[in-house]
């Protein structure tokens, strides 16, 4: 396992995250665009243009509306990029926690040695950073957790338009 460091995942999420805004806000463009068409097609059927010109319009307006899904589709495709790297970071906290708690464990049983000669409290420190990284490992982890619930969401959006 490569050297992790917390600063340099919460800058990827936040990249993400960053993303995530950017392919939102062409979700909402599309799903606008999607209602403008389907309000042209009714217009469209309910007006007094000859049966030959409404179907003619309608094809073009199916053709537009089978485009704009086409288009969210591909950006949905695009954000199997973003879901992969978060899975990789969740991975890597993962793969952390477990070091953490390993390396909490066997201090924990040199403490308890050094106890026996009264200067096990010169670890205290060491297991009082190793529980704060703990914690800031699993609130990374949920994070990391809602972010790629939130881009299999909008993904699965940008699928059904």
């Amino acid at each position: 396992m490569g050297k992790f460091n917390l600063e340099d995942t919460k800058k990827k999420i936040s990249d993400v995250k960053g993303n995530l805004e950017g392919k939102q806000e062409e979700l909402e463009k599309a799903k606008e665009s999607k209602q403008a068409l389907l309000n042209a097609g009714t217009d469209i059927q309910g007006s007094e243009l000859d049966e030959e010109t409404q179907r003619l319009v309608m094809e073009f307006i199916n053709e537009a509306i089978e485009e704009n899904s086409e288009k969210a589709k591909e950006i949905s495709s695009e954000m199997n990029n973003d879901l992969e790297q978060i899975e990789d970071m969740k991975q890597e906290v993962d793969d952390n926690l477990i070091e953490n708690d390993e390396q909490k464990s066997k201090l924990e049983s040199t403490k308890g040695i050094l106890d026996k000669f009264g200067i096990g409290d010169k670890l205290d420190g060491a297991m009082t950073e190793l529980d704060e990284n703990h914690e800031k490992l699993d609130e990374t982890n949920l994070e990391l957790n809602d972010v790629e619930k939130e881009l299999m969401d909008l993904s699965s959006e940008l699928q059904n338009i």
